[in-house]
């Protein structure tokens, strides 16, 4: 089968497949045998089921088509930040050689050579950038986990009163909560502007790196992501801002989801 999408230019390994209601879905791959694929996928929602067909499955390593058929999965793990899903595959592999650069001392270090190269480009990423970015990362890591265990004590609780105690806890968090996003996210924007044009790829691609496993779980961030040119007649956005902004899958999702429309 040939491939017909292909990775943007910052995502050098990827996975690009339709879902069985035809919804395409882009994910990061973390563990690749032969038979299976473990990959971590961003979206806020639940689109995928156990025992589902993926159709177009692609895998994209470095760049390189390796996989073009479809795949089944097999496990699912929502982490209430992203799902991690283990998918089986069908022996639709490309004619690509992964083991190549292992069979001739000469290609392994020219591979070598080619991720150190790439990994040197991070130096170019401004350090005034990098360290806003890090206070950023922080913050978000630190409120997620804070608000994880306050999810924990509202899921021991009868599900009748868990939407009820949910609101209560984001009306009292969003208070202080709001300013300091507003803070950090617009010490970001200034660093982002100082960057070079030339440049901005590159920073672009350490922000995904950073900042996209954190932030793509709210709702409204995952669908400016993905429909990120917008048009009249984007429905379900418009939907998003007139609707109550407290969505997503965990409360940390839902006060982020909440300070995006805000």
């Amino acid at each position: 089968m040939e491939s017909k999408k292909q990775p943007k230019a910052d995502e050098e390994s990827l996975v690009l497949c339709v879902n069985s209601e035809g919804l395409e879905l882009r994910a990061t791959p973390i563990r690749l045998t032969r038979h299976l694929v473990v990959f971590e996928v961003y979206n806020p929602y639940s689109i995928l089921q156990l025992s589902e067909v993926l159709q177009e499955f692609q895998i994209f390593i470095n760049h390189r088509p390796v996989y073009s058929g479809r795949a089944v999965v097999s496990n699912l793990v929502n982490t209430g930040i992203f799902l991690v899903c283990e998918a089986s595959l069908d022996d639709a592999w490309l004619d690509v050689d992964l083991t190549r650069p292992m069979k001739a001392s000469s290609i392994l270090r020219s591979e070598f050579n080619h991720f150190i190269s790439e990994y040197k480009k991070h130096d170019l990423v401004m350090d005034d950038f990098k360290l806003v970015v890090a206070d950023l990362q922080g913050f978000l890591i630190e409120l997620r986990r804070w608000l994880e265990q306050l999810e924990f004590v509202v899921r021991s609780n009868p599900s009748r009163d868990r939407h009820d105690q949910e609101v209560e806890i984001i009306n009292q968090v969003l208070e202080p909560a709001l300013p300091m996003l507003g803070d950090y996210f617009m010490r970001f924007e200034a660093a982002a502007e100082s960057v070079k044009q030339s440049l901005q790829p590159l920073h672009r691609s350490y922000v995904k790196r950073q900042l996209h496993p954190i932030v793509l779980c709210a709702p409204f961030s995952w669908r400016t992501y993905t429909k990120p040119l917008g048009y009249a007649g984007d429905y379900e956005m418009v939907a998003m801002m007139a609707r109550a902004p407290y969505e997503g899958s965990s409360l940390f999702a839902k006060i982020l989801n909440t300070f995006f429309l805000n």
